[in-house]
């Protein structure tokens, strides 16, 4: 999984945040992963491997904290194979 942030207003990559992704599965249970911060260029990435299996559907949540801010936001994706 990669994931890359931009700045909603002026679209710069946000780099130094911490990235954590959980995957749940009804039948797998949840495994959850810091993401590890990687540059291509200008941009910045976080990236971290999930193993996805199984016809079940699947929950990702994305948790992110940019830098020198203690808000924490999150997104939801529904994923099915």
């Amino acid at each position: 999984m990669t994931i890359t942030l931009r700045d909603a207003k002026s679209h710069a990559p946000i780099a130094g945040a911490q990235v954590e992704v959980k995957v749940t599965n009804p039948v797998m249970g949840a495994e959850t992963r810091s993401l590890a911060p990687m540059q291509i260029g200008e941009v910045a990435s976080y990236t971290a491997d999930f193993r996805i299996s199984g016809r079940e559907p699947h929950v990702i949540t994305v948790q992110v904290r940019r830098p020198q801010s203690s808000k924490v936001l999150e997104a939801k994706f529904d994923y099915r194979n």
